[in-house]
């Protein structure tokens, strides 16, 4: 890389430690920050877990039997189905086959029980112990048809590709609210359409708009949140973020059980959504975005607003700063820029993997949770609740052990939990239970880490943009995760064995990466190509075993840090960049 690109890079760096300290003026983690995490966010998160979970339970496969009709008046369900099912080796009833009969009448015909056994020649019939209705008994999707479950969702999550490509982007022409609000339009109308046609690509169709809403709806308000708060605050935003996620899946579980029709369910997850829409006046715009569009008056009308409600006074240059922000911001060059030199280069591989495997473990163990024994709505009611202490063991973990140790150790820990859930397939439904909480334990971690690993190894002008590459592969190549639970069917220990070797190869890969813990945070392109190439493989910056419950640094060391840097900002025209 010459000296040039990243000597434009550093002014905009320049810009970005002016809007900082215009943002401290007016207050960047004041009462306004409060009701935008509280009002806005928060709830937002709690109910987009529903967007990306919801389409489990809505195809969720029960046991079932093939219909035989002409049942005798004086035998009941289980007689009948005595003597029109045959039974399989560990003694259950077939699901998809039957004696070949119309009629009682028939076993005349078979006075010696060697009945020719067929496929189901009149559809089936569903046990209606979880739902009334599901999408999946509703399309006869089982047996020969059973594939076109792992289909629609897969389907969905083609459609997460989708948002990630064009609807995220758009929010950088369009605006942040603009999109945010357009998104969740989509998912609103489409969440509730998607179970109310009939052809299957009318299925598939309404699946995939409905999911390319999921990114933006989540990324987008993130971003939104981020360029109004502090950047001591970020951390604590994501933490909050994760935790509303964990309690919406849990409280997904309780709407799924009370519901018990795929219709319902949708309706009640999917409305929540349209009612952002008579609420666009309240939600603000990104004041960064309206100035990379020389919206300068409206910047200055919604910064001069966050200072009133932050109680502080309108700054008298306001206004002047934000013009010359916005006459000087630079334009951002995108993904190509992290694959120009060989450090950032192999530091974008490695995170955008370890993005990536952390994505389809996630979302492979909670596709399996359909194929679980025991209660569906109680497997995944704790499943989900193990989210929320390991958020909390996340952030203690990578303060206390660092980064890399924490993300290397979480990924073998998930990995190790998921493969001794292969011996578990005639154990005691607990044991089963037990294991995948707790791999799902570690991986959440893990999921938390690497978020961490992304925000303190990219440069800050570049950390939405490796973001957005990595969640743009983890939703391309995350498209395969429904068929890590459908491969169950072939035997029960191979997601498991899938899971297990995601991992480790995860495992491997982020123990590649350099320890950030209390680093700076690389400010431009060139500081980020030089930055902790000292690291030595073989290294520990964690905290000494005696020492792991000390005392951590505190937002007010934060915030003294942040003010070197932001004093400092002369140092961004070091003599290197500035020597071309």
């Amino acid at each position: 890389m010459t000296a040039t690109a990243p000597a434009k890079k550093s002014e905009d760096e320049k810009e970005d430690t002016l809007f900082e300290s215009v943002l401290e003026s007016v207050g960047s983690c004041g009462r306004y920050q409060q009701l935008l995490l509280w009002a806005f966010l928060a709830p937002l998160d709690f109910m987009v877990a529903w967007v990306a979970l919801v389409p489990i339970l809505l195809v969720d496969s029960p046991d079932h039997w093939c219909l035989v009709p002409g049942k005798p008046e004086d035998l009941d369900l289980l007689q009948w189905r005595n003597l029109t099912i045959p039974r399989k080796e560990d003694g259950s009833f077939s699901q998809c086959t039957q004696y070949n009969i119309s009629n009682i009448s028939d076993w005349i015909l078979y006075p010696d029980n060697s009945t020719p056994i067929v496929p189901c020649q009149m559809g089936y019939l569903y046990s209606k112990d979880n739902f009334d209705e599901t999408l999946t008994t509703r399309q006869d999707w089982v047996c020969d048809n059973s594939a076109k479950v792992a289909m629609w969702q897969s389907v969905g999550l083609a459609g997460n590709v989708v948002g990630t490509l064009f609807l995220n982007p758009l929010s950088d022409l369009f605006g942040r609210r603009l999109m945010f609000l357009v998104s969740a339009a989509i998912f609103g109308v489409m969440g509730i359409v998607r179970v109310y046609v009939t052809s299957e690509w009318l299925l598939m169709t309404t699946q995939f708009l409905a999911n390319t809403s999921f990114p933006p709806i989540l990324e987008i308000s993130l971003i939104l949140a981020y360029e109004l708060v502090s950047s001591t605050w970020r951390s604590r935003v994501t933490s909050i973020s994760y935790m509303f996620w964990s309690a919406g899946t849990c409280v997904l579980a309780l709407l799924a059980w009370l519901s018990r029709s795929h219709r319902i369910l949708s309706i009640i997850i999917s409305t929540p959504f349209l009612l952002y829409l008579p609420a666009a006046l309240l939600i603000p715009e990104s004041p960064r975005w309206l100035l990379t569009r020389g919206r300068v008056d409206e910047a200055h009308a919604l910064l001069a607003r966050v200072a009133r409600v932050n109680g502080r006074d309108v700054p008298p240059k306001l206004h002047d700063q934000l013009s010359e922000i916005s006459k000087k911001r630079m334009p951002n060059h995108g993904a190509y820029q992290l694959l120009q030199t060989p450090v950032l280069r192999r530091r974008t591989i490695l995170l955008t993997f370890c993005y990536v495997l952390n994505n389809i473990f996630f979302y492979g163990l909670a596709y399996n949770t359909s194929n679980l024994n025991g209660n569906l709505f109680m497997n995944f009611f704790l499943i989900g609740v193990t989210e929320m202490p390991a958020n909390a063991a996340g952030w203690w973990a990578s303060l206390s052990l660092g980064r890399r140790l924490s993300q290397s150790l979480c990924f073998l820990l998930a990995a190790c939990c998921a493969a001794a859930t292969i011996f578990t397939e005639h154990s005691p439904v607990w044991a089963s239970i037990m294991l995948l909480t707790m791999s799902k334990f570690f991986i959440t971690m893990s999921f938390l880490v690497v978020y961490l690993l992304i925000g303190e190894l990219y440069p800050t002008s570049h950390c939405g943009t490796g973001m957005g590459l990595a969640s743009m592969f983890a939703s391309s190549i995350g498209t395969a995760s429904p068929y890590i639970a459908y491969s169950a069917k072939e035997w029960y220990g191979l997601p498991f064995i899938i899971l297990m070797l995601l991992g480790l190869t995860g495992c491997v890969l982020s123990s590649f990466l350099p320890e950030t813990l209390n680093a700076p945070v690389p400010q431009n392109l060139l500081e980020a190509e030089t930055h902790l190439t000292d690291s030595k493989y073989f290294s520990y910056k964690g905290r000494k075993f005696w020492q792991l419950g000390g005392p951590r640094v505190s937002d007010a060391q934060h915030e003294a840090g942040d003010a070197v840097r932001r004093n400092s900002a002369e140092g961004y025209a070091n003599p290197v960049l500035s020597a071309d």
